[in-house]
């Protein structure tokens, strides 16, 4: 039975270790996507808030420490063992087992929240982008809209030439063409 308390606490250790590995891994992680987009697209360095297991570790070597005393003191070995199961279970499992929810509940919390910080610059960044596009947008239906006056003005111009073209040629007609422009200018201002 003792062997089975010290197993079922070097598989706890494992798993404590698992988890250290994974925090680790998750802090890499974390850390490469915001260098990423702060390399990539500028955004703002924002040091992320890390998950930290420290605490978990030193409450559970703690219950290891208490569940290796156990497992030793001769009042365990004297002891039934089922009564000294229930015990393990009802003491040690239980805080364990608490340690270890609240330590999911934890990591679950904080990889909920640590890309926030990062998720705003980017609703920000798309931001930025749409009023850019927007922008452009205007600027490209204003150019056009230049265009249009253009061509309206141009129609407008050869509808004068033509006009002037055709005063002209009735002035010709009535041989006003002749006199100085001066004189020209005189004549009409009469009429």
């Amino acid at each position: 039975m003792k062997q089975s308390m010290r197993k079922l606490f070097d598989e706890l250790r494992d798993l404590l270790q698992d988890s250290v590995d994974i925090t680790n891994e998750t802090r890499r992680l974390v850390r490469a996507i915001h260098k990423k987009f702060q390399d990539e697209y500028g955004f703002k360095e924002i040091e992320p808030q890390l998950f930290s297991i420290k605490q978990y570790q030193f409450e559970l070597e703690q219950i290891f420490e208490e569940g290796e005393a156990f497992r030793n003191s001769t009042k365990t070995t004297l002891t039934e063992q089922s009564i000294v199961v229930n015990k393990l279970y009802s003491t040690l499992i239980a805080k364990a087992r608490k340690i270890m929810q609240q330590a999911q509940k934890d990591a679950a919390s904080w990889s909920n929240s640590v890309l926030t910080p990062l998720m705003h610059q980017i609703k920000d960044h798309k931001k930025q982008i749409e009023n850019r596009l927007q922008m452009l947008r205007r600027i490209t239906e204003s150019k056009g809209n230049v265009e249009e006056n253009i061509n309206q003005l141009k129609q407008e111009l050869a509808q004068l030439k033509t006009q002037r073209q055709e005063l002209a040629t009735i002035m010709k007609t009535m041989h006003i063409n002749d006199l100085p422009d001066t004189q020209q200018e005189k004549e009409l201002a009469l009429h």
